[in-house]
């Protein structure tokens, strides 16, 4: 799969952004990064795949891991969604014990609108 890969650097951020080199509105993700934060960056490494990648941020004591993802919906088939959390476990047991992992993107969850769910997303969902 071809990637369209972009690291284009703005006067005040810069911009991380990767996706399927075809566009086609779906999949790809980005990091947008404040100039000053451009320093501790130590690896924005290819995307796993469409769905998911990770930006590693140098710190003062413990490095810190962002990973971007973008899950499938429920239209998908069991067989995508379980493909796409195994990948995103590798992911995470790719990265160092000793990094802060943040997961970080659009996760396409849905709660339903019985009662039950009145205390998490509130009645008006």
């Amino acid at each position: 799969m071809e990637w369209n890969r972009l690291n284009k650097k703005k006067q005040s951020y810069s911009l991380y952004n990767s996706g399927p080199s075809r566009k086609t509105g779906q999949a790809g993700t980005g990091f947008v990064l404040l100039k000053k934060m451009q320093n501790y960056v130590i690896g924005f490494e290819e995307p796993y795949n469409e769905r998911l990648h990770k930006l590693r941020l140098k710190c003062k004591y413990n490095n810190i891991t962002l990973i971007k993802v973008y899950a499938p919906t429920e239209d998908h088939t069991e067989e995508i969604k379980e493909q796409f959390y195994d990948n995103l476990q590798y992911l995470l047991d790719k990265t160092p014990k000793n990094c802060i992992i943040i997961t970080l993107g659009d996760v396409n969850t849905q709660l339903g609108k019985e009662r039950l769910y009145n205390e998490v997303t509130g009645q008006h969902t």
